[in-house]
């Protein structure tokens, strides 16, 4: 695609305000430049001129699958940024010149299982949120744990990922999704995430919730959907901040107390309590 299609006035029109999803940081609602599915082949030169003769900050950038992307070091100029969304475009690496963006708070590189390099994640440690689901992970990149302010941690479809004690550092973790990650057991370490609020493990091979669950006294929501014959242990009716446990329509809930079947709701689109 040339850049000509691409000039600072076109852009203008692709600016939209967004709440961005799946995250409780508080009024996080940017000025978002939204370029998603445009078959893009690089990130247009001409975004680095909007601030400057536009006057508007491009604050977040939305880039979502467009798989040819190159590149994506230009949004190192942009020492406003606070959102990067990159969903499915091929990353090999996160660009050195990201290294600038100290106000980025939110960043999604989900679907990326080329991605490799991580440098400069262990210098943007103001990040809160972040997707790295689908990045053919098979541990925790020693980068990402310095980054220590995370509220929100997606590494769902990372099958055989190994969740080992790096995930402690994470202390102020509020929502960790660890969906289709070929699962046997509830990793340790999670149980160490005292803020936690939101865990999910759908589609996983678990076939029960350990007693150590009752240690994350924060919980409010459990998804365990797409594990077969799953099982819980009778101390989580006790939790009373778990509001909702959601769970496939067949569970079989025979050997489950009443005052934990009424925190069940079966995973459909309108969540309904299991009876």
């Amino acid at each position: 695609m040339s850049d000509e299609k691409w000039d600072m006035y076109e852009l203008l029109n692709h600016f939209e305000l967004v709440e961005w999803e799946f995250t409780n940081m508080a009024n996080l609602v940017l000025e978002t430049l939204d370029l998603d599915e445009c078959e893009l082949e690089t990130v247009p030169p001409a975004i680095t001129e909007i601030e400057y003769y536009a006057f508007r900050d491009v604050q977040a950038v939305s880039l979502n699958n467009n798989p040819n992307i190159t590149n994506a070091d230009i949004l190192g100029k942009l020492l406003d940024m606070q959102a990067i969304n990159m969903w499915g475009c091929r990353l090999t690496t996160i660009p050195k010149s990201w290294v600038n963006l100290h106000k980025l708070q939110v960043l999604g590189l989900g679907n990326t299982p080329t991605l490799k390099g991580y440098g400069p994640l262990r210098n943007l440690t103001n990040i809160q949120w972040l997707d790295l689901g689908g990045c053919g992970l098979k541990s925790i990149p020693q980068e990402v744990t310095h980054l220590t302010k995370l509220t929100v941690l997606a590494l769902g479809k990372n099958e055989g990922i190994e969740i080992d004690d790096s995930l402690c550092c994470f202390w102020n973790l509020q929502r960790l999704a660890l969906n289709e990650c070929a699962l046997k057991a509830v990793p340790t370490p999670i149980y160490s995430l005292i803020r936690l609020t939101h865990l999910h493990l759908d589609n996983n091979m678990l076939f029960s919730i350990g007693q150590q669950i009752v240690q994350l006294k924060a919980l409010e929501e459990l998804s365990v959907t797409g594990n077969d014959n799953m099982s819980f242990p009778k101390l989580l009716s006790q939790c009373e901040n778990v509001k909702r446990i959601i769970v496939d329509e067949n569970l079989n809930l025979s050997h489950i107390s009443h005052s934990l079947r009424k925190k069940m709701q079966v995973a459909c689109r309108e969540l309904q309590p299991a009876v």
